[in-house]
């Protein structure tokens, strides 16, 4: 139905008169006719409406907020039990797209008078700058999509009072007091202008709003396709903004900035970066934990079908400067595969946190190491927390004054094909130094992470490791806990790795779950939600730290264990997962890097055997009185403990600690071989020159490659018939025993008794048979009680009882002259 639009002009006078409105010079035209703006896109309030809905007085607002607003066209615009976010929703009239779009069908009239009559209404009780609730009625954002739904209108049917309320909306947005900046809510108020512009011929309108979009999209989405919002949930809605953008300005006859078809393609790909394997966006910042939004044949419908649509983006790890590392071991298989984060970049602003250098990790398709999420706007309280640094998996000071919104540094980066290390700094506590390396391996889907900070005053230091709800967590000593995951397939692994003359204090590894005051250990995966959450903490004391943490996700079930020693100037830490073995170099200025990988051989028997001494005395090596008692604290009751000072004494091994000896960690052969040459030396042997030969699994770099070199030169250790050496395998008694049996004979030129000792489980012409029995005989190696008697050669060796061995094949040799004491 048409309608004839008669004189706006009276009632425009009125306006100006009052101050309510600054017109824009006049069109000079005879006659100007409205450039095409038509009725915008469904917005998300058009499935929750339905025409007969808001006819019969109904509104219905996210979060299954309804309000009441008659069906006269006369409404109560203050509605003061509606929250701020509620509220600015409201004010929006985007609840109209339902009558519009039926008046748009033109099959009756009824749906364009009552939305013509609210939206006049609300003109009329809210003027620009004013109404009930104004810092909500005129939020820059709301008024913007209000005043195209008054464009949508005006392309529907001539209404002077709404061409007036659309040129009051005009001249609101066109001052530059109401433009919020260089973010997602500067699009609607642009694109609010824009359509006022185009509707009521303003030229000036539609060029500020043009000069606004071209700014705002430089920054909106950046060169790489970042969106500054600080919240890639975000994505989809700003890639939707800047098609509409597109749309508009054609339809308006404006010229489109080359940017948005050129960063709007980028933009999806930065959104599957940051999409887990299960297909939900990773939460950073304002982001939920939900799928994102698909475009078809993209890399959207990629991370969202598993890998079975669209296109999937290059390579296997991505730095964005906006503040953004991602990575994965793979795209395709996608569901089962490993992503990891790293946050840096530009103060907390817009949607972002105060999350930066904090981390998240999945692995085997399943998020392990989470970030607390996004709970909406409404509950302060909540959201204050989630905002803050210890909703993130970061190293806090407790107790130091945080400085809020300051930058963070990505100091460098360096990797292989199956690792990449990056290092991020920045002085937020207290203005004091905190640097994060990350080391992320790919292979065992595995972070490690070194963190080296200051503080002004001694107090805590704390890494927080927010876990998926449901983990179960058990606390293994000071420096490990297990989180399993909910599906059961899973156990992740916090490792905090005490580096040479570190002693983690008592407590040192925690689990917080669900505490309210201070708050820690919540989870808020979609808007209200929020639920209890286990955090692993993990702490030190002091002015200052350096504290290094393994976070190694495995099968349920899987032996994790780690070890650091020193090699020349930098330090060497050990990861084994089950059968895999990963070492990685710490340099001394934070440098981290993948030093080789290896493949544990099974061993012959898990199982140790029990501790079993003899009452035969160390006198000859050790005599009373020349060597200091023991200090290790977790010796326990080993019967070991005087053969461990002994050994200690000569420089044959040494505590993993100042404090810690690890009595029942077995021995792999490379710490073995080390120990062997310097019993040698200890002794009073020359050492032997090592071999040229190389193991193919021992590089010249590794801390024990010397004394594998010299021990093989020597005759005491031998490799595989493939030429590898098995560095990472555990020791066992059989091996042990042949091992010292040809040091004492080749070295020491010690003569074996001629006699040896027959043991059941040994069979005569076995590989240890000749070993076993001289070392059982000697009671180096004593037969074992609790087993019948047997020697139980497959069993591996612990720490404790190598040291012993070791001294009673020491002892003996001091006795019949073939060493001497250091």
């Amino acid at each position: 139905m048409s309608h004839r639009r008669p004189s706006a002009r009276p009632l425009l006078a009125v306006l100006v008169a009052l101050g309510l409105l600054v017109l824009p010079p006049a069109d000079t035209s005879a006659q100007a006719a409205p450039l095409a703006f038509s009725c915008m896109p469904a917005s998300g309030l058009m499935g929750l409406n339905t025409p007969e809905g808001v006819l019969a007085g109904k509104v219905v607002l996210p979060q299954g907020v309804t309000v009441s607003i008659g069906t006269t066209g006369d409404v109560n615009w203050s509605q003061p039990q509606l929250d701020t976010e509620s509220a600015r929703l409201f004010y929006s009239l985007k609840w109209l797209d339902p009558l519009t779009r039926e008046a748009a069908r033109g099959r009756s009239t009824i749906h364009l008078e009552r939305a013509q009559a609210i939206a006049r209404d609300f003109a009329r009780d809210n003027p620009p700058g004013r109404g009930s609730r104004p810092l909500d009625v005129w939020n820059p954002m709301y008024s913007g999509q209000r005043a195209t739904v008054y464009s949508c209108l005006d392309s529907l049917g001539d209404d002077p009072a709404i061409r007036t309320a659309l040129a009051a909306h005009g001249s609101w947005l066109a001052d530059p007091v109401n433009d919020p900046g260089n973010w997602n809510q500067a699009i609607d108020p642009a694109l609010g202008l824009l359509g006022a512009g185009c509707r009521l011929d303003r030229a000036e309108w539609r060029r500020q709003a043009g000069d606004r979009l071209g700014r705002l999209i430089a920054v909106n989405i950046d060169h790489q396709g970042a969106i500054n919002e600080q919240a890639p949930g975000y994505g989809g809605f700003i890639y939707d903004r800047w098609g509409i953008v597109a749309d508009k300005l054609t339809e308006c006859g404006q010229p489109v900035p080359s940017a948005i078809a050129a960063r709007r393609p980028l933009l999806l790909d930065f959104v599957a970066w940051a999409t887990g394997p299960d297909g939900r966006f990773v939460q950073i910042g304002d982001t939920y934990h939900e799928p994102p939004r698909v475009v078809a044949g993209s890399p959207t419908a990629y991370v969202t079908s598993a890998g079975r649509e669209g296109r999937a983006p290059s390579g296997t790890h991505k730095v964005y400067d906006a503040g953004y590392v991602f990575g994965r071991d793979t795209w395709k298989p996608f569901a089962t595969g490993m992503h990891y984060s790293l946050r840096f970049g530009p103060g907390m602003d817009f949607h972002g946190h105060e999350d930066h250098q904090s981390v998240t990790l999945a692995a085997s398709g399943r998020p392990v190491l989470v970030d607390s999420g996004h709970v909406g706007y409404t509950d302060r309280a909540k959201r204050d927390h989630l905002r803050s640094p210890e909703a993130h998996n970061v190293l806090v000071a407790r107790g130091e004054t945080l400085r809020r919104r300051q930058p963070t540094q990505l100091v460098r980066s360096r990797g292989g094909s199956t690792w990449q290390f990056f290092e991020v700094h920045d002085r937020i506590w207290g203005g004091h130094d905190r640097t994060r390396g990350m080391l992320a391996d790919t292979s065992l889907q595995a972070l490690l992470i070194q963190d080296r900070a200051a503080r002004g005053s001694t107090g805590w230091f704390d890494q927080l490791w927010h876990l998926p709800r449901g983990s179960q967590v058990r606390v293994e000593g000071r420096g490990r806990a297990v989180a399993r995951h909910p599906s059961g397939a899973l156990e992740t692994h916090v490792l905090q790795i005490p580096l040479p003359g570190q002693t983690l204090p008592a407590g040192s590894t925690d689990v917080i779950t669900g505490r309210t005051d201070p708050m820690l250990g919540w989870l808020a995966p979609s808007v209200g939600a929020w639920h209890a959450a286990p955090v692993v903490r993990t702490s030190r004391s002091g002015t200052s730290t350096r504290m290094v943490t393994a976070v190694v996700p495995v099968p349920t079930g899987t032996a994790v264990s780690a070890s650091v020693t020193a090699v020349g100037s930098h330090l060497q830490v050990t990861l084994t997962a089950g059968g895999t073995v990963r070492r990685y170099g710490l340099g001394n200025d934070g440098n981290m890097w993948l030093i080789e990988s290896a493949v544990a051989q099974p061993q012959l028997q898990p199982t140790t055997v029990p501790d079993e001494r003899t009452t035969v005395s160390l006198d000859a090596a050790c005599p009373p009185g020349t060597f200091a008692p023991a200090t290790f604290t977790d010796l326990g009751r080993t019967p070991f403990a005087a053969d461990i000072a002994c050994a200690v004494d000569w420089g044959v091994i040494n505590g993993i600690s100042a404090r810690e000896f690890a009595p029942t960690r077995t021995v792999t052969r490379a710490q073995l071989a080390s120990m062997l040459d310097r019993l040698v030396t200890a002794s009073g042997h020359p050492r032997t020159a090592a071999t040229t030969k190389r193991f193919t699994d021992v590089p010249a770099g590794n801390v024990h490659a010397e004394a594998i070199g010299r021990m093989a030169a020597a005759g005491i250790v031998a490799g595989r018939t493939d030429g590898s050496f098995d560095p990472a395998g555990a020791v066992t008694r059989g091996q042990l025993a042949t091992m010292l049996t040809r040091l004492h004979e080749q070295v020491w030129n010690g003569a074996l008794p001629a006699t040896t000792a027959r043991l059941p489980d040994v069979p005569v012409g076995s590989a240890h048979a000749r070993g076993a029995g001289a070392m059982a005989h000697l009671e180096v190696m004593p037969v074992i009680r609790s087993s019948q008697g047997d020697f139980v050669p497959g069993a591996a060796v612990t720490r404790a009882q190598l040291t012993s061995h070791l001294m009673m094949l020491a002892d003996h040799g001091i006795r019949h002259a073939d060493a001497r004491r250091p």
